[in-house]
């Protein structure tokens, strides 16, 4: 396997792209613009999920919300599920 070969996080197979996308689990890499539309919460937990994946356009995104705002705690509870969900599929 070559080192631009991607495989679905969900089912294993190889993502076709960009953006990235699995044919058979309907997974694939947002784009910055399709991130930029999801709720608060919703960002947070694609950040951290799809953040350091390879091409991913939302790489270099943070918490865009004022720190202490309503917003900006949503989006922190979407990267702590995140985070929580990424250590659960660890074990």
């Amino acid at each position: 396997m070559s080192e631009t070969t991607h495989r679905c996080p969900a089912c294993g197979r190889i993502l076709d792209g960009p953006p990235l996308r699995c044919s058979g689990y309907r997974w694939h890499l947002s784009t910055l613009e399709a991130w930029e539309k999801l709720a608060p919460f919703d960002q947070g937990f694609a950040l951290y999920m799809q953040g350091s994946w390879p091409m991913s356009e939302i790489a270099d995104q943070s918490n865009p919300y004022a720190q202490g705002s309503t917003a900006w705690d949503k989006f922190r509870q979407g990267e702590a599920l995140a985070v929580q969900e990424a250590q659960d599929g660890e074990e």
